[in-house]
């Protein structure tokens, strides 16, 4: 039927596709760029899936896990906050085109 089509087309909500990329995405790691990867992780919650700091800090914990050594929350806060300020990624631009959705590894 034409609903059971319709279905099918709808995309993941974005905090399902914030989700699925923390999970794809490679974890900070001291010495390594760390610092780095974690601006531009927060970047891509808050800019690109156009995340607020509450719901990119629940899933960001997760990730954050991984991390060695992992972020404090409120370090974390920082960076979400440092992300949606002087990030680039247009706001809202992986929630339009899936194929954007790359990984910093």
């Amino acid at each position: 039927s034409r609903a059971a089509l319709m279905v099918k087309h709808v995309r993941p909500a974005p905090l399902e596709r914030a989700r699925r990329f923390l999970a794809r995405t490679s974890p900070a790691i001291s010495g390594q760029h760390g610092d780095l990867r974690t601006f531009r992780t927060c970047c891509r919650l808050v800019r690109g899936f156009a995340l607020s700091d509450h719901e990119a800090l629940a899933l960001l914990r997760d990730w954050n896990a991984r991390c060695e050594p992992s972020w404090s929350d409120e370090d974390l806060l920082a960076k979400l906050k440092h992300a949606r300020r002087y990030g680039r990624e247009p706001v809202g631009d992986l929630l339009t085109d899936v194929s954007s959705q790359a990984d910093y590894t």
